[in-house]
This record gives C-alpha cells, structure tokens and sequence, in this order.
C-alpha cells in the first residue's frame, strides 16, 4: 500500500543536492521507519474494524435471496447517485466501491480491495481544504524537521474532517484518517517539496445527525444495515497528493 508514496518520498529527498551519502541514507531510513509505524497503525485500525464488522455481522449474515439483494443494492447506487448531486464524489465513489457482489455476499475471506485515489481533486482535497489540518502539518513540519535543521523528513498523524473544519465530501466520505507526509528540500532551494498520503477503513456506524442533509443520513444508515447483512464491506481508503 506504501510503495507508491516511499518512491514519491525519495524523489523528494533526492532533490536535496547539499546531502551527502550519510544524511541521505538517514532521510531514506528515517522514512522508512516512520511509514512502517504508519502502515502498523493502519492496520490495526483495520483489523478493529474487521472484527467488529465479524462480530456485528455473525449472527445475521445469511445468503438472502437474490431479489433483496438486487433491491437494497439498487437503493444504496441510488442513494450514491444523490450524494453525487450533492457534490459528494468522493463519497459516492467510496459507496459504490463498499458493494459485495452477490456471490460473494456470506464469504468473509472476500473483500472489495483497497481504494486508491492519487492526484485527483479528492485527494489534493485532503492536503488542501481544512486549515485547521494545515496547520497541524506545518507546526509537526516546523518542529520537527526545519528548527532540526533537517532538509528533508516524514511527519505521521492523525486528523478528523468535520463539515466545520474542511468540506462535507471528506467529513461523509473519509472523516478520521490517518495521515504521512513528507517534504524534502527543492534542488532549486526554493522551498519544500511534499508528498502526502492519508488513510481510512471505510465502514459504517449508526448516525442521528440532522445536520447531514437527508440522502447523506439514509446512505449511512441503509450503509450501517448492508454492512450487518454483508452486503457491503469496510476496506482501506488511501488518498494520495503531491505539491512538488
């Protein structure tokens, strides 16, 4: 899941001309380290999820017969339809993306796969759209990378999207992610290059918040009662940006 975002890194870091052999290696090695910290608590995120999802879902998944599923299935793509006429992309994508085929509906080795969005207006969203996050960033940035005098490094976080705080596709569709970022020196010495990469299990809890408009609640809910039934199922969102 990390290859892609420790190759954008080293790129990054590699732009650092002033490094010698030493403190490259330490760059390298120190992004290393912090990604597989990040990957460990990605997976134990999923892993909790998993289990509660088995746990919730033992007692009531039975193969239905095939004209339930057809009919909850065809409301939630309907509902994933209306969150997209909310502007909600990113969120319908991720809802159409939950679906379990019908012969797989009962198999709890089966899973619908990690999601992956690179450099598209949703994940550049993630970076970009709440500074509230930024903020975070650039304090861990600052902190402990330039007052170290460092030129390159990897920060890890985590950090939940509310409509408050960043815009209603992320608070519906991702919420609390995890989140690595590194930045390295330019070669132009123009600043920082950053690679970003956030992560999230896409599952469903039960939500009475009026808040969310309506089709947004439903789609929740209707996503809470599938996902009890196994008729969709929690995976691994990652979102990744650049800013070269």
């Amino acid at each position: 899941m990390s290859k892609d975002f420790i190759a954008e890194s080293i790129v990054i870091i590699s732009e650092d001309e002033s490094l010698t052999n030493e403190t490259y290696e330490k760059a390298i090695q120190t992004t290393l380290d912090s990604v597989k910290e990040f990957e460990q608590n990605n997976q134990e995120k999923m892993n909790e999820k998993l289990q509660e999802h088995e746990k919730a879902s033992s007692n009531s998944i039975q193969v239905q017969n095939q004209i339930d599923y057809n009919m909850q299935i065809g409301t939630w793509k309907g509902l994933a339809s209306s969150v997209d006429l909310l502007g909600c992309n990113g969120t319908a994508r991720l809802m159409r993306h939950a679906v379990v085929p019908y012969e797989h509906v009962g198999e709890t080795n089966w899973s619908p796969g990690i999601y992956v969005e690179t450099n598209t207006a949703y994940a550049r969203s993630a970076a970009t759209s709440s500074i509230e996050l930024n903020n975070e960033i650039y304090y861990k940035f600052y902190t402990e990378i330039v007052n170290n005098g460092l030129s390159s490094g990897t920060i890890t976080g985590s950090f939940t999207f509310t409509r408050s705080n960043s815009s209603l596709d992320l608070a519906a569709g991702i919420h609390s992610a995890n989140y690595s970022v590194t930045f390295g020196k330019k070669s132009n010495g123009s600043g920082y290059s950053a690679s970003y990469s956030f992560t999230d299990v896409y599952d469903f809890e039960y939500m009475s918040d009026s808040s969310y408009p309506k089709p947004m609640e439903a789609a929740n809910n209707l996503g809470y009662s599938l996902q009890e039934d196994g008729y969709i199922k929690p995976y691994f969102i990652v979102l990744r940006s650049n800013n070269h």
